[in-house]
């Protein structure tokens, strides 16, 4: 979760799943996979190949 606070995907009283998708459409990446495990959550991100030019 520290991760995901600092890159400013999440902060702690609410996920920002809104952020998350604009900030991967953006730089042309896949939305990440949501799936419920019991009372949690879990996010997949999707790796792509790196554009050296970006």
């Amino acid at each position: 979760m520290e991760l995901l606070d600092r890159l400013k995907l999440v902060n702690r009283s609410n996920l920002e799943v809104l952020r998350i998708f604009r900030s991967l459409l953006i730089e042309g990446k896949e939305p990440p996979i949501y799936r419920e495990v019991g009372s949690n959550i879990e996010l997949t991100f999707i790796s792509s190949p790196l554009n050296k030019d970006f």
